[in-house]
């Protein structure tokens, strides 16, 4: 098992010395709206002294994929660079935590919004189908999110996607905030691939260790 740390790309050389064996990287900052910002993405990862093999914060928070202000074109375009940067970055985790992006409106139809996440979920496994990068959904506190609140209704979105590029995080600083226990069914083990307890990040990517 190997040992990382949440942080910006930036820390890699404060993690390295920690003797940590990678950094999780936030994705949303490098902006990829267009080529110029991918192209400054990359030359990021190529300068990191740390594998980046994992990546959080996979939306920017402008950009929302439940309600009705989904703009499905640049929801698109971005998912589509986001995709390169993480093969180029060799990344084997990308956290799905997002919940300004993901929560439902006051208001919203609730079947409409489960429907529209895992669209979200569908298109995010299909540009990375083929890829050696899982997506984990970060099931969030009621604090930070309204929907996937625990590992169970994760676990159940990603059952609903069926694709072997959609997994689920077990998160232990938002399982403890909801109160939900370590154990679970077989399933439930076997879809959730990565395990965190907040900022220090232990990883396995379909059911093997990175």
């Amino acid at each position: 098992m190997k040992l990382g740390w949440c942080g910006p790309i930036e820390n890699a050389t404060i993690i390295a010395k920690a003797g940590l064996d990678f950094i999780e990287v936030p994705l949303a900052p490098f902006g990829l709206e267009d080529q110029t910002s991918l192209a400054a993405a990359k030359r990021a990862i190529a300068a990191c002294q740390l594998p980046t093999s994992a990546f959080n914060i996979f939306l920017p928070r402008d950009m929302r994929v439940v309600g009705p202000d989904i703009d499905i074109r640049r929801v698109k375009s971005y998912l589509g660079r986001a995709a390169e940067l993480l093969a180029y970055a060799q990344s084997k985790i990308v956290v799905f935590g997002s919940g300004r992006s993901r929560n439902v409106p006051d208001g919203f139809d609730r079947e409409k919004a489960e429907a529209q996440f895992i669209d979200s979920l569908l298109l995010s496994a299909d540009v990375l189908k083929g890829s050696d990068t899982t997506l984990v959904i970060e099931p969030l506190n009621r604090k930070e999110s309204n929907i996937v609140n625990s590992v169970r209704e994760g676990v159940r979105f990603a059952k609903a996607v069926n694709h072997p590029e959609i997994r689920v995080l077990a998160d232990i600083y938002h399982m403890d905030e909801e109160n939900e226990p370590l154990s679970g069914s077989r399933h439930q083990r076997r879809m959730a691939v990565a395990y965190s307890s907040r900022r220090h990040r232990s990883l396995q990517s379909r059911n093997r260790e990175l």
